[in-house]
């Protein structure tokens, strides 16, 4: 039994270090191969997992829009230039935007790149006559997304999802307007984000944030760059973060105002007006950082905070080619000495 699940779970891996454009797709004890996006989803049942290998891929969809539209849980090959200079990194793209349909609640993504799309939460633009994902959750692990909208505005009262992102990079704006929309709601943590919008009943833990915007509650994050404030505008809650700009509303709490951006972190980026993401920054907590045990649980502030921390790798959780060291002749013996190291996540 063990032998199986072992060469289940580095089939994919297999495929990320030696080929492109390469989807592996395991159900239960079955494994099949596939070249592009849309096929692999065609032939999935809801359920399966789909192993994507570096490269970029086309989220077509089946006619209703560019995306996904089953309950699929898809795992590329990480997003960190550390994890994945063996493989390469997994993208997906769509020209006009992914469209993630209510009929794919339950799905999740690990180690994907979606710098390259917007990504929505619907079958289609509201304009378009697309519904919202009314009933059903939906969860991103260690990705790159570059802008992400929920777009429910007050169109769609009766709406019921939440989606989760964890240790996620965005690069572009969180668009999470859930408007009038009671039930539906967003969890972020430890995750990056270069700015946010329209986030009611959103909670942001551990989180690093270039510009607030309006959002709900805000728990042990580090808020810098241009509008790097406390907000009054809605009803925004901080607990125990620390902010480079200064309280400008009466609802935080054990919060740090107007700390200097280079005391908080061991390498800061340059511009802190500019606040993109870089992977040549050091975002720990500097040896004498305000932001030492300072969150609401007793640890640290930021993505590197909380009992289970950020690992700089963003490894997905499946086994992972970190290393390949191939020699161009056999030694004295006629052996080939193959080194490959393969790393994986905990947690």
């Amino acid at each position: 039994m063990k032998k199986i699940a072992l060469s289940l779970l580095l089939l994919p891996c297999f495929f990320f270090a030696h080929a492109q454009n390469v989807i592996v797709v395991q159900s239960g004890t079955n494994t099949s191969v596939f070249s592009t996006l849309d096929s692999a989803m065609a032939a999935a049942s809801p359920g399966d997992y789909l192993y994507l290998s570096a490269g970029n891929f086309t989220a077509v969809g089946n006619g209703t829009g560019n995306g996904f539209y089953k309950p699929l849980h898809f795992i590329g090959a990480g997003i960190s230039p550390d994890s994945t200079n063996t493989t390469g990194v997994t993208t997906i793209s769509a020209g006009s935007g992914i469209y993630v349909a209510q009929t794919a609640a339950g799905s999740t993504f690990d180690g994907i790149d979606f710098s390259n799309a917007l990504l929505y939460f619907s079958t289609l633009t509201p304009a378009s006559g697309g519904i919202p994902d009314t009933l059903g959750s939906f969860s991103f692990n260690r990705c790159i997304i570059s802008y992400v909208n929920g777009g429910f505005s007050n169109v769609y009262p009766n709406a019921t999802s939440s989606w989760a992102f964890h240790e996620c990079i965005f690069t572009g704006p969180a668009f999470i307007d859930l408007g009038s929309a009671q039930n539906a709601s967003a969890i972020f943590d430890r995750c990056f984000l270069h700015s946010i919008y329209a986030a009611q009943r959103c909670v942001f833990n551990n989180c690093i944030i270039g510009d607030p915007g309006n959002v709900n509650t805000m728990n042990n994050c580090i808020v810098y760059g241009a509008a790097a404030g406390a907000s009054a505008q809605g009803a925004g809650h901080y607990n125990n973060c620390i902010f480079s700009g200064a309280n400008n509303s009466v609802n935080a709490s054990n919060c740090q105002f107007n700390v200097s951006l280079s005391s908080v972190f061991v390498n800061a980026p340059s511009v802190a007006s500019n606040p993109y993401w870089d992977f040549n920054s050091n975002y720990h907590m500097a040896a004498s950082s305000p932001g030492i045990n300072a969150g609401n649980d007793g640890h640290d502030c930021g993505i590197f905070g909380t009992s289970t921390p950020t690992k700089a790798g963003w490894v997905p959780y499946n086994p992972h080619f970190s290393k390949i060291t191939i020699p161009t002749s056999t030694d004295a013996s006629g052996i080939l000495n193959v080194n490959i190291n393969v790393a994986a996540q905990s947690h």
